[in-house]
């Protein structure tokens, strides 16, 4: 019997020991992980703010791109509008040109209630870049010929170079737009 007691008590003291080691252990490697996951809770609540901040940021930015594009359609829209009153204008001032080159004396043939009626189109489309570009004396001339044209068989060369200057003005504005077009549309 004492031979068992020892035995059981060597045994029971050798398993109290690595117990008590394996308890401490544990306890130490609780705390370890408990101090762990505050950290980790921590971290995560951080980057869950910061995900709503970023999240906030790409709806403000998306948005934002949004208006630009909006924008930047409006601009191409009213562009292509532009281009096409200069384009049209610039065309009927032409075949202006060219029936006013042609017939130098167009003013007393039948044709010339036409050329007049096209030339006056012209004019009236335009008439807000005719009166920045032309001086008061041109553009009273030019409303007078619109007025009465037989009256300015003579003139038709003073008509002929206000004529070319309205379309060269109308050649530099169309390729302003093209250029300011193009340069907003490459940002």
């Amino acid at each position: 019997e004492t031979d068992q007691y020892e035995k059981m008590s060597c045994w029971c003291e050798s398993n109290r020991k690595g117990k008590s080691t394996a308890t401490e252990i544990a306890t130490s490697r609780v705390e370890s992980l408990e101090h762990r996951i505050k950290a980790l809770t921590a971290k995560a609540s951080n980057l869950e703010s910061t995900i709503k901040e970023l999240n906030s940021e790409i709806s403000s930015n998306t948005e934002a791109l949004n208006t630009a594009t909006a924008m930047r359609e409006k601009e191409a829209g009213e562009f292509h509008s532009d281009e096409t009153d200069l384009l049209t204008s610039l065309e009927s001032l032409k075949a202006a040109m060219v029936m006013l080159k042609k017939h130098q004396a167009f003013l007393q043939t039948d044709s010339s209630s036409v050329t007049v009626k096209s030339l006056k189109k012209v004019v009236d489309d335009n008439d807000e870049l005719i009166n920045q570009i032309l001086q008061p004396s041109a553009r009273s001339q030019l409303a007078a010929f619109m007025q009465a044209p037989q009256e300015y068989k003579s003139s038709s060369g003073e008509i002929f170079g206000i004529l070319t200057t309205l379309k060269e003005q109308l050649e530099e504005d169309l390729k302003d737009t093209q250029e300011r077009e193009a340069k907003q549309a490459s940002e």
